[in-house]
């Protein structure tokens, strides 16, 4: 099927309220309305795979187009008095002991794909978005430099090294990890990185989370169909 724009709110559901019991998702997640077909198949959120076929758009070369995904809704652990978008007190950073997460992906080497697979973190009620990239395809930029991003640093938590960058400040900032090499399976300490945000100042040490997104970027398939797959993804939390 085509990947569009939402068809609206389901019924029987208030305003971001989701149907999955367990708080887990699978998405398109289109962006632009520019991109081309994309075809999800999923048997969970751990198993699953999507087709996308995209080209990049001239007027804005190496755009993000769609980042189809599976995800904990960390919001949709409240109730209706909060609109779904305040999850309890113990999902706060600073009442998380250990955040990790482990990953299986497969990316596709195809010499004109531009793409990355990427965990994109969602804290304080969507206002602070912070990237983690493991795996970058053949034809991705990884200057971040050239998208206008700073460098702030580089990080290295459980043996593996990151630059960090940033586009903006603070808690309305955009953030990404980017991995030193790449990886298709591996595990990342996500509250690691997020105590070194806060270290620097980006975000308050009691920043709720609020969704755990792990999926691909994609920017440009070359105008032909490329299958993505994952076969594990998985969050463990301790409070």
């Amino acid at each position: 099927m085509n990947a569009g724009p939402s068809s609206g709110q389901a019924p029987g559901f208030a305003a971001g309220q989701q149907s999955s019991p367990d708080l887990l998702g699978v998405n398109q997640d289109p962006w632009t309305g520019g991109q081309g077909p994309q075809v999800l198949t999923a048997f969970s959120v751990e198993d699953w795979s999507v087709t996308a076929t995209d080209t990049d758009p001239s007027d804005a070369p190496g755009e993000v187009l769609t980042y189809p995904d599976a995800s904990f809704n960390y919001y949709q652990l409240d109730t209706q008095a909060s609109g779904y978008t305040t999850p309890p007190a113990q999902y706060d950073l600073n009442n998380i002991t250990s955040l990790t997460s482990d990953f299986t992906e497969s990316m596709p080497q195809i010499s004109d794909l531009n793409a990355e697979a990427a965990y994109d973190l969602w804290l304080n009620n969507w206002q602070t978005e912070i990237m983690v990239w493991v795996d970058t395809s053949p034809a991705k930029d990884r200057n971040l430099a050239d998208d206008g991003m700073t460098k702030v640093g580089t990080y290295t938590y459980s043996g593996q090294t990151f630059a960090l960058w940033r586009n903006g400040s603070g808690i309305t900032g955009f953030y990404v990890f980017l991995l030193n090499h790449n990886e298709t399976s591996g595990t990342v300490d996500l509250k690691a990185m997020l105590e070194t945000m806060v270290s620097l100042g980006f975000i308050p040490a009691t920043s709720p989370l609020t969704q755990i997104p792990f999926g691909w970027e994609v920017s440009d398939t070359g105008g032909k169909p490329v299958t993505f797959s994952l076969s594990r993804f998985e969050v463990s939390l301790q409070g």
